[in-house]
């Protein structure tokens, strides 16, 4: 699949912006708050983030950590020190995740089962706006991105943002050998750039051939943002009547929990899916790798003695 070469606007990753857009609005939280206060929030005194901490209190730490890297990046952004570093803000950070940590909802994998579920009524008209089926061209138009997108994001083990941002320059087929490659070229873990290349398989090239045929060459592949991927994974789960919390994270984690599952190692299915540290693929596959542990070893043995 040789894409045409056409002007484009420019590269930046649908994640940096989503993350800027993020990182404004919590900002403005926190300026809200000090203005409330009689503190200034640039440059902020340690207590006065540390303060600001305490008053989270009906958030999760992680969203938490999402206020202090606002925080940090626009004392950076003016080349201040950041405040967030100094160790009475550590201890806050530090009281808030004792009071209020709990484990997050984590998003069901899409395996390899729950993509031949989904495919099996892809096509299938679905119940839309205003209470009225799809037309069966209407289906058509929507199956062909549902099919294209959830085998891309899988194959690729792409970020929501990712895959918004994918143009169709960055698919090329591999000349003589089945299957294609998509350049993931900018991503959360890849700011500087530098780029990765990942595996299309022949169903994958199909999907999106059919996909352009339909769509033509535009700006980007899928015509979507990344909380409109979000949706559509969960409302095609929906529809194939899966059962689980199904998002935009859900194919990456699926491809993950089958790599591992099929007896992948962990660095091997970190490099996949460009994860920087093991922790969050080892929660995602944790179950997939009981198989791996101690005790189930100890058990095969035993049992083949």
């Amino acid at each position: 699949m040789t894409a045409s070469v056409h002007h484009l606007p420019s590269r930046r990753s649908a994640y940096a912006d989503a993350t800027e857009r993020t990182y404004a609005r919590l900002w403005q939280s926190f300026e809200i708050w000090c203005q409330g206060r009689g503190r200034s929030p640039l440059p902020a005194h340690p207590d006065s983030v540390a303060l600001y901490v305490e008053s989270l209190d009906i958030y999760t730490p992680a969203t938490v950590s999402s206020h202090m890297s606002a925080i940090a990046q626009k004392h950076k952004s003016r080349s201040l020190p950041s405040p967030t570093r100094e160790p009475e803000v550590r201890a806050a950070m530090k009281a808030h995740a004792r009071t209020h940590g709990r484990a997050q909802a984590q998003a069901t994998g899409l395996t390899a089962d729950a993509v031949d579920a989904i495919l099996a009524v892809v096509d299938s008209p679905r119940l839309g706006r205003g209470g009225l089926f799809e037309t069966e061209e209407q289906a058509a138009s929507r199956a062909a991105v549902d099919r294209a997108l959830v085998l891309t994001m899988r194959d690729s083990m792409l970020r929501r943002a990712e895959a918004a941002a994918l143009t169709w320059e960055d698919i090329e087929d591999l000349p003589g050998k089945p299957g294609g490659c998509l350049t993931v070229n900018r991503s959360k873990t890849d700011q500087e750039g530098l780029g990765a290349v990942t595996y299309l398989a022949p169903a994958t090239m199909a999907a999106l051939e059919a996909l352009r045929e339909r769509r033509g060459e535009a700006e980007t592949i899928f015509g979507l943002s990344p909380s409109q991927i979000a949706r559509r994974i969960a409302r095609m789960a929906s529809e194939a009547g899966l059962a689980g919390c199904f998002s935009g994270h859900s194919p990456r984690i699926g491809m993950a929990q089958d790599l591992v599952a099929d007896g992948a190692e962990l660095p091997a299915v970190m490099e996949a899916g460009r994860w920087k540290a093991p922790n969050m693929v080892a929660t995602y596959t944790r179950k997939q790798a009981l198989h791996r542990g101690a005790v189930a070893q100890w058990h095969q043995k035993r049992n083949a003695e």
